[in-house]
């Protein structure tokens, strides 16, 4: 849901300096071109972005019933070739019925 967010929020915001650089609201100065505002401010603007959705995906999703797992999670599979690798979603860690907090 947050990537999702994320994409929307920045698909939008990136339309919007587009439009205000396309009608002149956002003018060059001494040292940059108008075209190097827009993308220093979309930058500026996709930092703080990410930073508060890497916040609230660590609320939603907290990594401290992961944090007492000791378990060793290998893998049913007995070799790691190419032709065994791909189909990567069907394997599931032989211990992790034993993984508990």
């Amino acid at each position: 849901m947050f990537l999702q967010a994320a994409i929307f929020i920045i698909f939008w915001q990136s339309l919007f300096l587009s439009i205000l650089f396309y009608f002149d609201v956002l003018k060059e100065t001494e040292y940059f071109s108008a075209e190097d505002v827009q993308v220093g401010i979309e930058a500026l603007l996709l930092t703080a972005e990410m930073c508060v959705f890497a916040f609230l995906h660590i609320k939603v999703r907290p990594t401290v019933s992961w944090t007492h797992c000791r378990c060793s999670h290998t893998f049913d599979r007995p070799s790691r070739t190419l032709s065994t690798a791909l189909p990567i979603g069907s394997a599931r860690p032989r211990s992790a019925q034993h993984c508990s907090t």
